[in-house]
């Protein structure tokens, strides 16, 4: 498997669906999430039971709740890993993705990168990468949080020497499923 990263809106959904193209068998996370994220499903269960009711109302995980804990404290984010991680891991073993899109790798409590082959990091130019946070109704100062957890320098950093990493600027070519295959091809990951 190999994992895709990069700051948040930097493309990573986008770069997969085009690899989806090609036939490669892709994860995106917050599909998967909010999919557990139902009522009757492990996450809601697992929320509802290991942070309280509050967290859940009667048809899924209530996300503006989630989010408002999330900006209370940063160490929030670990425990709601805790409890989440180990659902992904387990659907990424079971289901064997080609290509996996995650927020965070290389999480304090859960590394998840030990499950892949290599990591492609994706990066576009500046002026891209707020057209698309405009596109999101996220307030800034989650993104901030967002982006202090899911910092692909710091991932990146962490990792050197024990995985293949490659740098991939979206900026730099017409993103489509031929030029994506062929870069990786070129790169030897696929």
């Amino acid at each position: 498997m190999i994992a895709i990263i990069g700051k948040i809106a930097v493309g990573k959904t986008t770069f997969l669906r085009e690899l989806e193209k090609t036939g490669s068998k892709i994860f995106i996370s917050d599909e998967f999430v909010n999919s557990i994220y139902k009522k009757g499903q492990d996450g809601y269960k697992l929320i509802k039971d290991k942070l309280g009711k509050c967290f859940v109302d009667e048809y899924c995980v209530n996300k503006k709740v989630l989010v408002n804990w999330l900006n209370k404290d940063k160490a929030n984010f670990n425990l709601l890993e805790k409890i989440i991680y180990p659902l992904i891991e387990k659907e990424l073993i079971d289901t064997k993705y080609d290509f996996v899109e995650l927020p965070n790798l290389n999480s304090e409590v859960y590394p998840l990168w030990k499950n892949f082959s290599h990591i492609v990091c994706l990066n576009t130019s500046y002026e891209n990468w707020t057209k698309n946070i405009a596109k999101r109704n996220v307030d800034n100062h989650f993104i901030s949080l967002i982006s202090s957890k899911n910092n692909p320098e710091s991932i990146k950093n962490k990792l050197f020497g024990l995985i293949p990493i490659v740098d991939i600027y979206a900026n730099n070519f017409k993103l489509n499923a031929n030029n994506i295959k062929k870069i990786l091809y070129a790169l030897g990951i696929r």
